[in-house]
């Protein structure tokens, strides 16, 4: 097994978050991002030496899959390593449950609505837990 070994300079943190909110709004031309989140440890404040910086994009208007990981491939074409980016509206309701619990909004357009945000994610998510338990009780 090998070690990881800590960098010998630490990265600006800050600066890398910027430059990956930049970099996706530079690549959103039709204006369809309604937020950029922060989440994962950086977030919470549990972050360590390896930890990565997990970043979402919430669409306004839904993505395709194919549309959601191109956008992923050209952002993370130029970001580095560290930088883990997902896009919302493509997650599993578990995973975006997670996220609106524990995020920190770096961007957001006019018409975002953090508590709605918030309050749709976890009512789907329970509204799904509800269906499977019920699926689970009829087989």
């Amino acid at each position: 097994m090998k070690l990881e070994k800590k960098p010998d300079k630490p990265i600006n943190v800050q600066r890398t978050i910027q430059k990956a909110v930049d970099v996706i709004l530079k690549e959103d031309q039709e204006h369809n991002i309604n937020a950029i989140l922060l989440f994962g440890s950086y977030a919470d404040g549990t972050a360590i030496w390896r930890s990565d910086i997990d970043i979402c994009v919430v669409f306004k208007k839904m993505p395709t899959e194919k549309e959601a990981f191109m956008f992923r491939v050209k952002v993370m074409g130029v970001l580095p390593d560290i930088v883990d980016l997902q896009v919302f509206n493509v997650l599993p309701q578990k995973i975006k449950k997670t996220i609106a619990d524990n995020h920190k909004v770096l961007f957001h357009s006019p018409t975002f609505d953090e508590m709605s945000f918030i309050r749709v994610n976890q009512e789907l998510f329970y509204e799904l837990k509800q269906k499977i338990a019920t699926l689970e009780i009829s087989t």
